[in-house]
């Protein structure tokens, strides 16, 4: 070959190695978005195996509540360009009022590992006594956070093909040989998580072509301006901690809790104070006074549900 055709030779494959090298970078981009899809895809199914394994007898079939909070919930969700909504991508939202995805991560995380204590929910984290690691732990959140009820759904109906259970011998509707948790290693009281289930639905916020945020305003922080009981309304307390076993609308729940009615209680303040702030034997009623309740707070109780109708 001679020196003509060499050097033809060794431009044509520099040429070709400059091709290959851009197509190879301006692919990139697409290529991890691709590789990100797939992996969460991949851990949200983990997740949803998890939670068909453990979760579903407290938090209902699809995630949607029992005698366990709702996880299938707006507030929950961490959106970006790649996601089974199609929204576009979201920015984290994080205000005083309304947190973003890390803090969502956190939140959640903490409560599966550490569990909540005044509720049903039990320690998950191995670290803390449950039979769940830190990966299972960030693969539940990831299905939580994704909305990837889909998943579940379908694992659901594989596990129930596999063992004859039907949904009414699944989901608990009674308390019968739970367990209320007291003291746990999470930050998050059941005010405190308030501003996380209520957190604004990502797929309401909209990005102009500037790249400015248009979001609806998040659910008010103001003061109460009548009897508080740990920053919030009596009425606010209520339904962040007694609603889950005596119901939202306080006419209670089988199994779980008494009504809480005006018309019905008919025993002293002194009787639902000591109830309230020691709990009562042989029930799952905890003793308030031992999650932080004072006297104060416990008598601002016994006044709402003796007076105040729902």
């Amino acid at each position: 070959m001679n020196t003509s055709k060499q050097v033809n030779v060794m431009i044509g494959l520099l040429f070709l190695t400059v091709a290959v090298l851009a197509f190879y970078f301006l692919n990139e981009e697409s290529r991890q978005a691709a590789a990100l899809e797939h992996q969460t895809e991949r851990v949200a199914e983990r997740g949803a195996r998890i939670f068909v394994d453990n979760c579903r007898s407290c938090h209902g079939l699809l995630g949607d509540g029992g005698i366990g909070q709702a996880l299938n919930r707006p507030a929950f969700l961490i959106l970006g360009e790649e996601n089974a909504f199609g929204a576009p991508a979201t920015p984290d939202l994080g205000t005083p009022d309304n947190p973003g995805a890390d803090e969502i991560t956190a939140f959640l995380a903490n409560t599966i590992s550490c569990g909540r204590a005044g509720t049903f929910m039990p320690a998950w984290g191995e670290e803390f006594g449950g039979t769940l690691s830190a990966t299972q732990v960030g693969q539940l959140v990831t299905l939580i956070t994704t909305g990837r009820w889909d998943l579940v759904e379908e694992y659901g109906h594989e596990s129930d093909a596999e063992t004859g259970f039907t949904p009414e011998e699944i989901v608990f509707v009674s308390s019968d040989g739970l367990k209320i948790t007291g003291e746990n290693c999470g930050q998050y009281n059941a005010i405190e998580a308030l501003r996380y289930r209520n957190r604004v639905d990502p797929r309401t916020v909209q990005v102009t072509p500037e790249g400015d945020v248009v979001a609806p305003d998040a659910p008010s922080a103001a003061a109460p301006t009548g009897p508080a009981i740990q920053g919030v309304a009596v009425d606010v307390f209520y339904q962040a901690t007694c609603a889950t076993c005596h119901g939202p609308d306080r006419e209670g729940l089988p199994d779980l809790g008494l009504p809480l009615l005006p018309d019905v209680l008919t025993e002293s303040d002194d009787f639902y104070f000591d109830t309230i702030k020691n709990g009562r034997e042989g029930t799952v009623m905890p003793a308030w006074g031992q999650q932080g309740l004072t006297d104060d707070d416990i008598r601002l109780l016994v006044d709402f549900i003796r007076s105040t109708p729902p």
